[in-house]
């Protein structure tokens, strides 16, 4: 075999590697999501602080799991509060599950069964407080299974003479990967607003904002919004008064992504490196390979 067709195989061999191995590392998240997944997490909030959340999981093994759930870090309660909390309002579970509430205080609210008090029990001995969930006695059999919340939220509000500023944190550590994200807030009097994770999809459709995307196991989902001065007023939050509080806020923010934009652009680098390393074997050969001719 003669040196031009050797390189040609050789570069051939590389792009194909090169490839495989990009498709590979961009299939790795849903390779290795384990038996448990949220299919689809879609939450809704309203100008008045109501907030409504489906979740759709996926159970991939039966007979692993009797509680499918999410926990708030912020205080969870059945009423009014007297610091930030979400107030838990009603939820409507998959047929042949019970829904159920633990709030900041551990009492337990049992929706979709009646009032049977070992399963009550069961549910207060199993659940975290700040929990929401649902539960089968005899454990999920593969499949999907819906659950629909309704809170109303009581967060903190920043504000300045210039601008209010909502931070909503939905997921935090400890949660599984979510595979398909949609949340939608209220445009009116938004200016900004700042996604977490920072790969999330932002887009202004009517007069809302829709985020999409996909989120792996523990990263923060987080909504950021910056309004006029005036902004959530219908809100039944607790303000503060800020200096500067855009400021901090776009200061913070950019600190925060920082790490992911880093992380984007070596990931990009990379797979350009893998691209160009057929490249390199040609000019290696060019200038170090090929048999030199000689007038003798």
């Amino acid at each position: 075999m003669s040196e031009t067709k050797q390189l040609a195989v050789l570069v051939i061999a590389g792009l194909i590697l090169g490839i495989i191995g990009i498709v590979l590392v961009s299939s790795f998240p849903p390779l290795f999501e384990g038996d448990l997944v949220v299919d689809s997490y879609d939450a809704v909030l309203y100008e008045n602080g109501t907030l409504t959340e489906r979740y759709t999981y996926d159970v991939r093994t039966s007979g692993e799991y009797r509680m499918l759930f999410r926990f708030w870090e912020a205080p969870l309660t059945f009423g009014p509060g007297s610091v930030p909390s979400v107030q838990f309002v009603s939820a409507t579970p998959s047929p042949g599950t019970i829904g159920y509430a633990k709030d900041d205080e551990g009492n337990v609210n049992v929706i979709g069964a009646s009032e049977d008090s070992s399963v009550k029990a069961t549910i207060n001995s199993l659940a975290e407080t700040n929990e929401v969930g649902i539960f089968k006695p005899d454990y999920f059999n593969q499949g999907k299974y819906t659950v629909t919340y309704s809170y109303i939220l009581h967060p903190p509000i920043e504000y300045d003479s210039a601008t209010s500023h909502l931070n909503l944190k939905f997921a935090g550590a400890g949660h599984i990967p979510y595979r398909n994200v949609r949340i939608t807030v209220p445009a009116s009097q938004v200016e900004q607003v700042f996604a977490y994770p920072s790969v999330l999809d932002t887009a202004k459709i009517g007069d809302a904002y829709i985020i999409t995307g996909r989120v792996e196991s523990d990263e923060n989902l987080a909504v950021e919004l910056l309004t006029s001065a005036d902004g959530f007023l219908q809100v039944p939050g607790y303000r503060t008064e800020v200096a500067d509080i855009r400021g901090k806020t776009v200061s913070a923010n950019f600190w925060y992504n920082l790490p992911y934009f880093v992380a984007n652009l070596l990931n990009i680098l990379a797979k350009i490196a893998v691209i160009l390393v057929p490249a390199l074997f040609v000019a290696i050969y060019y200038w170090y390979g090929r048999e030199k001719a000689y007038t003798v």
